[in-house]
């Protein structure tokens, strides 16, 4: 079909008589149609070799914030938790109000200009070939408690493809204080192949080597040291993933939610202001508009029965082989 595009202000939209047919797409389709948009309309840069995200779906991305940042927002998650003692009694592994509090949110505002430098953001935008916006800022304080979430299961996010997490670790990740483990694209696949790709809720494994018993493939799990103020940045889609709990203290992290778009991402903080990357519930990207100039955030309840039915969504491609 024939997308027609228009300049808004300082933003490029399609134009609103296309979007009806661009979200008659499948949701995943939806997505991969807008970043292929995205992509021929950023004026690319010099590009270098492909990143490590782009290689294998996942990167350390070092000094992201200085240490005594990530002290500083650790020690506001610890007076947001004081100040709610209610908030940490139980088994609950992960407390993620605490970008609730003004003061944090404050303090996370004030610095995503150093976490997206201008180094880190050209290095972002050569994996995306375009601009990405952030969709959400969220943060968690992990506990050690007797029964893991699902979180902590080996699982791929039902979200779009091009999907890119960073996870800003405001206390250091090693043995026994809190991990997150990952498998390549291509172990991913592996593991897609023998139907371990977007399991149910209730199917999902701690045990990734059996679960690629029947392929003869032995896993090699990419499990990061990051020092506070590190960020770890993944195709929350794409690779599979699971989380450590600490076996004692706490881990705090920091987790930004990126999307490709037509702008850079401080645009849409000029354009919408800083309150749309903060939701009070839970929200699947997936299920969202892309394509709406004026709120890029649309909460819909998530369908945790969603499943694909498309070989390169399982297989963790970005698009549609005719795309």
């Amino acid at each position: 079909m024939e997308v027609r595009l228009a300049r808004h202000g300082n933003r490029i939209i399609a134009e609103p008589d296309c979007v009806p047919g661009l979200l008659d797409f499948p949701l995943w389709r939806r997505h991969a149609v807008y970043h292929r948009i995205c992509q021929q309309t950023y004026e690319a840069k010099d590009a270098g070799p492909p990143s490590e995200l782009t290689e294998t779906g996942i990167e350390v991305l070092p000094g992201l914030l200085a240490a005594g940042d990530g002290e500083h927002l650790s020690d506001l998650a610890t007076s947001v938790l004081e100040e709610d003692a209610e908030n940490i009694v139980g088994n609950r592994a992960d407390y993620n109000d605490l970008t609730l509090s003004d003061a944090f949110r404050n303090a996370i505002i004030e610095r995503l200009p150093k976490i997206l430098s201008e180094p880190t953001v050209a290095h972002l935008e050569q994996h995306f070939g375009c601009h990405f916006r952030i969709d959400t800022v969220s943060a968690f304080r992990t506990l050690p408690v007797p029964v893991p979430e699902v979180s902590f299961l080996w699982h791929r996010d039902v979200a779009p493809m091009s999907q890119v997490h960073i996870m800003v670790y405001l206390t250091g990740s090693g043995p026994g204080s809190g991990q997150t483990s990952f498998l390549s694209l291509a172990q991913t696949r592996d593991a897609a192949h023998v139907g371990y790709h977007y399991p149910d809720i209730r199917e999902r494994s701690d045990d990734i080597a059996a679960t690629l018993e029947p392929t003869s493939v032995t896993p090699e799990v990419i499990c990061p040291l990051v020092r506070p103020g590190d960020g770890l940045a993944f195709s929350s889609a794409r690779v599979l993933h699971r989380g450590h709990l600490p076996s004692e203290g706490f881990r705090d992290v920091m987790i930004i939610v990126l999307l490709p778009s037509f702008a850079p991402w401080h645009q849409d903080i000029e354009d919408f202001g800083t309150d749309h990357m903060f939701l009070h519930a839970s929200k699947s990207t997936l299920k969202t508009n892309p394509y709406h100039p004026l709120m890029p955030n649309i909460e819909e309840e998530m369908d945790l029965n969603l499943i694909p039915d498309e070989p390169w969504i399982i297989e963790g491609e970005l698009y549609p082989p005719d795309l």
